[in-house]
């Protein structure tokens, strides 16, 4: 007996149907405008530093200046990467005579960089060497007739060298020797012919033009140390020691 073959019908396959996905497609359209922002900004030369403008440089060589700022933004020159403090290092490692610098950006290829240059307040002499030395106690310049008029000179008996842009003083014994070039003369009425420091900042020498030296202490008040010598002079009934006054101990003064 003959069977008749299993049939099987087989269905049409089903075509998916397209549909547009619009919330993909803008996401789409977001991060390709994103990936074009950050290689605009970061990546094209557009916003590559091209521009130096440079403000308070008066003593300092702006040329040269300027090839050291374009030497430390070869690292980094886009406008928006660059390192301030970078440049910054570099320019107080090259020039002493640089006490600040402030750096601004100008969009899109311009940085503007402000220098304040150091300004003497006394002249540091060691040896046969003198150096200007500013506010904070910075030796910075090389001391000549020209950039040293008018200043009062600080003589180290000692004879250290001074390293250019290092510290040779602090700040306390710069105030201590203003007030003292201020009113040594008013309140003694003795005129000041050097002053002197030996093995340390702490303790002050000056030579006066009567040929005796006053020993102070920089560590306590200028203006405690001053009555004092004034108490010790009037003391002296206008006689003049021949060899010194020492005020360096707190409630003593000792003469010869």
């Amino acid at each position: 007996m003959d069977r008749l073959p299993k049939i099987i019908k087989i269905e049409e396959e089903q075509k998916t149907e397209f549909h547009f996905n619009k919330k993909i497609f803008y996401l789409i359209l977001i991060i390709i405008a994103v990936l074009l922002m950050i290689y605009g900004l970061f990546f094209s030369s557009f916003f590559k530093v091209k521009n130096i403008d440079l403000k308070g440089a008066n003593l300092v060589d702006g040329d040269q200046l300027k090839k050291v700022i374009t030497y430390a933004l070869n690292e980094e020159d886009n406008i928006f990467l660059y390192k301030s403090s970078n440049i910054s290092a570099k320019i107080k490692e090259n020039f002493p005579l640089v006490s600040e610098v402030n750096i601004q950006k100008g969009l899109p290829d311009t940085i503007r960089v402000i220098i304040i240059e150091r300004q003497p307040v006394i002249v540091w002499q060691t040896a046969d060497k003198k150096y200007l030395v500013d506010k904070d106690g910075y030796g910075y310049l090389e001391a000549d007739a020209n950039n040293a008029k008018d200043l009062p000179t600080v003589i180290d008996s000692a004879n250290l060298p001074v390293v250019l842009s290092e510290k040779v003083a602090s700040k306390n014994f710069l105030d201590f020797i203003k007030e003292m070039i201020e009113k040594f003369t008013p309140r003694s009425n003795l005129k000041i012919k050097e002053l002197r420091i030996r093995d340390t900042t702490f303790d002050l020498e000056i030579m006066t033009a009567d040929g005796f030296t006053v020993y102070f202490d920089t560590t306590r008040s200028a203006e405690t140390e001053l009555d004092d010598l004034r108490r010790v002079m009037s003391h002296l009934n206008g006689a003049k020691p021949k060899e010194y006054i020492d005020l360096r101990v707190e409630g003593w003064a000792y003469y010869k």
